[in-house]
């Protein structure tokens, strides 16, 4: 499966071809809150700084769509990144190219069952089922029930790793 890691100024027709050839886009959406502003003001204006990771363009074209932390460029926070693609705000606070949000069900798909897929690992891991690694969190809220703005309000209460429990908040 061929991916392209960050897709991060990916243009519409790029995407097109993409999907003619089945190509995955692995977005590091949290690009969009860390240097948005920067990249909007300085490197790429107004317009194509508005298409940083452009996600819900790729989904509109039915993409298998994932998006990744590089950490240690960025803390290995998966709730921001759920967070940064379904709200793409900026560190000021302004939200960069609102017509590229995705629903909160499209960005979890992409950190799960899609990246998975992405890593031919489909069969083992990315939902809960028989027969897959019991590897999951346990949330202090729905975030499917959450408005994208209050994502960073959810807190990891346990974590399990392959069927064991290996944190739990106090």
């Amino acid at each position: 499966r061929s991916v392209m890691i960050h897709a991060q100024t990916v243009r519409e027709d790029q995407l097109d071809r993409m999907a003619q050839l089945g190509m995955i886009p692995s977005f590091f959406s949290s690009h969009v809150f860390f240097w948005g502003d920067y990249h909007r003001d300085s490197v790429l204006g107004p317009v194509r700084g508005a298409r940083i990771s452009p996600t819900k363009s790729a989904l509109d074209r039915n993409m298998i769509v994932t998006t990744h932390n590089d950490s240690p460029i960025v803390p290995p926070d998966m709730i921001r990144l759920l967070w940064a693609t379904s709200q793409r705000e900026t560190r000021s606070g302004n939200i960069l190219g609102a017509e590229q949000r995705i629903p909160i069900y499209d960005a979890l798909k992409s950190v799960t069952v899609n990246a998975a897929y992405q890593n031919f690992e489909e069969g083992i891991k990315g939902s809960i089922a028989v027969g897959k690694n019991a590897d999951f969190v346990i949330l202090s809220e729905n975030p499917l029930k959450l408005q994208p703005a209050d994502l960073l309000k959810l807190k990891v209460m346990q974590t399990i790793s392959r069927g064991k429990t290996v944190f739990v908040a106090k």
